[in-house]
C-alpha cells in the first residue's frame, strides 16, 4: 500500500447491520418530522388530491397561514399512522364507468368495413384493389 492511500475501513456483519440501523433510525426522525403538502401526500399514499383534502382531518393535515385559503400541511408519520397507504380494510376506489349517450351503437356497414386499407405485414405483397395501380 502506498503513503497516498489510507487504509479502508473495516466492518464485520454485526456492526454492519448496527450501522445501518443507525442510519434508518436517523432517516426516520427525520420523516417523522417532515412537513409535505397534499398533492406530495396523495402521491404517497396512491390517492387523488382531492381524496386527501376530503380527509384532511383523518390524515392530521393543519391549515398554515390566515388567508382565505390557508395552505394544508401534514407530517407523514401521523397520515401513515391514521391509515397509511391504501390500508387492508379498504378496497380500491371504484373506476368510473363511461355514460351512456343513450343511442343504440351504429354498426358499420360491409362496405365500409371492407373499403379500409390495412397496414402492410412484412414480407407479403396485398393482392391489388380494383382501380389502384400496383407499387
Amino acid at each position: 500500500m502506498s503513503s497516498a492511500e489510507a487504509p479502508g475501513l473495516v466492518l464485520n456483519e454485526t456492526q454492519l447491520e448496527r450501522f445501518a440501523d443507525l442510519v434508518a433510525e436517523r432517516l426516520a426522525e427525520r420523516l417523522a418530522a417532515e412537513l409535505i403538502d397534499a398533492a406530495e401526500l396523495a402521491r404517497r399514499l396512491g390517492r387523488t388530491r382531492e381524496y386527501v383534502y376530503d380527509h384532511a382531518e383523518f390524515f392530521g393535515g393543519q391549515r398554515v397561514g390566515d388567508g382565505p385559503r390557508p395552505r394544508l400541511l401534514f407530517r407523514w408519520s401521523e397520515a401513515l399512522a391514521a391509515g397509511g397507504p391504501r390500508s387492508s380494510s379498504e378496497r380500491s376506489e371504484r373506476a368510473v364507468e363511461p355514460v351512456s349517450t343513450g343511442g343504440r351503437r351504429r354498426r358499420r356497414s360491409g362496405t365500409e368495413a371492407a373499403s379500409a386499407r390495412l397496414l402492410p405485414i412484412a414480407g407479403v405483397v396485398p393482392p391489388s384493389e380494383p382501380g389502384e395501380q400496383a407499387a
